[in-house]
């Protein structure tokens, strides 16, 4: 038997070790383990982002509603009667044609999901919140007295807790 008449040895790939494979696993869960606290971070960052974004588009809303109505601030309501002439359309939140300030911004915002604060869980509704002092008197923006240090709308939180006076 002549040697060149034989074929070549096969050579099998070189498959990995235990130890390779669990250096390559553990390199990994270091990586994800510095990462994911960063990106926890980002993502808080984003919905805070979205929430002042949301709060910009409520106060354009809000000054686009007092254009219409001769420079009269957002109410906090409007309770239903049949002789009141304005925003008012039978049929809305308590069934008898009351609006509430969200309503009657309706016209002038896109979306209606623009008062839901995105950190805040989905079983909270209304988490943007507006200025009472504001809303309960009949105002013109024009007689507000430091426009630049007055709140009209913010990020607010319903007390679940009738003790609690703080939701922080």
């Amino acid at each position: 038997m002549c040697s060149p008449c034989l074929p070549p040895p096969r050579r099998t790939p070189r498959a990995f070790t235990l130890i390779e494979l669990l250096v390559v696993i553990a390199i990994i869960a270091i990586l994800a383990g510095m990462l994911l606290p960063a990106l926890s971070k980002a993502k808080s960052k984003a919905k805070a982002t979205k929430c002042m974004n949301q709060i910009k588009q409520i106060n354009l809303a809000a000054r686009l509603y007092s254009d219409d109505w001769d420079d009269q601030m957002l109410p906090y309501g409007i309770v239903y009667t049949p002789v009141v002439t304005g925003p008012v359309v039978v049929g809305g939140v308590n069934g008898n044609g009351s609006k509430g300030w969200p309503d009657l911004m309706l016209r002038y915002t896109i979306a209606t999901n623009i008062y839901d604060c995105p950190a805040n869980p989905p079983t909270l509704r209304l988490n943007i919140g507006i200025n009472l002092n504001l809303a309960f008197n009949t105002m013109r923006y024009a007689k507000v007295g430091k426009p630049d240090g007055t709140i009209h709308f913010s990020d607010s939180q319903h007390v679940t807790n009738p003790t609690q006076t703080d939701p922080d």
